[in-house]
């Protein structure tokens, strides 16, 4: 007969429960062993959120995680505020052409096909005040009926179902 391992279930923690963890190490001296005992986590896990807390009071952001302290969950969130920011900026300007007075919905949403694959047809929408109803609805007519010979659609439209090219 075979004897087969069950898995240990994951533990999900929250990140308060991480910050709370990392701090008993680093200003109660807990061991990362007493951790794993009391959390029930994983040693690469402790070791982990020790090195992330003691990085962070030291002023460095996480790159890929989200982080523990106050201080630097705001300073990710301001960066990501920054991103979009710059991003709507660069769609807008980009945009310029798609915003003419007196351009066709249909004119408008055939440029708005040739935008690059980087620009979702949401912001692309929200930035130019489109109702995203509207530019399927329509571009739904322009893949039937194609502006120019060169008009390649990024959506196909069949029925409710719509798929991205």
């Amino acid at each position: 007969t075979q004897i087969i391992k069950s898995r240990k279930e994951r533990a999900n923690f929250t990140i308060e429960q991480k910050l709370d963890y990392a701090k008993l190490m680093v200003n109660e001296n807990y061991s990362n062993k007493k951790i794993i005992a009391i959390s029930g986590a994983g040693p690469s896990a402790v070791t982990r959120w020790k090195k992330q807390y003691l990085a962070e009071i030291n002023g460095q952001t996480p790159k890929s995680s989200k982080a523990m302290t106050p201080e630097q969950q705001e300073i990710q969130s301001l960066k990501k505020q920054l991103w979009r920011a710059k991003r709507d900026n660069e769609i807008l300007k980009k945009a310029t052409g798609l915003v003419r007075s007196g351009q066709s919905k249909h004119t408008m949403i055939a440029k708005m096909n040739k935008a690059p694959e980087q620009y979702k047809t949401k912001e692309l929408c929200q930035l130019l005040k489109l109702p995203r109803s509207s530019y399927y609805y329509l571009s739904g007519f322009t893949t039937l009926f194609p502006i120019s010979k060169n008009h390649t659609p990024k959506h196909i439209r069949f029925s409710d179902k719509q798929i991205r090219l």
